[in-house]
């Protein structure tokens, strides 16, 4: 192997590109998940009670 190939000559930009890929679709994913569950109700404080 004589010449440099693509993926040596930038070493990590595939598994950069990779990555990217994947995070792109977990974040869609997990922003799928999110609409799917219930929201949560807001708290409310009772009288003598202070909200965190």
């Amino acid at each position: 192997m004589d010449g440099i190939s693509s993926v040596d000559a930038a070493p990590g930009a595939a598994q950069v590109a990779m990555l990217r890929k994947v995070l792109d679709a977990g974040s869609q994913n997990m922003a799928n998940l999110l609409e799917a569950l219930p929201q949560p109700v807001p708290p409310t404080a009772r009288p003598g009670e202070y909200l965190a």
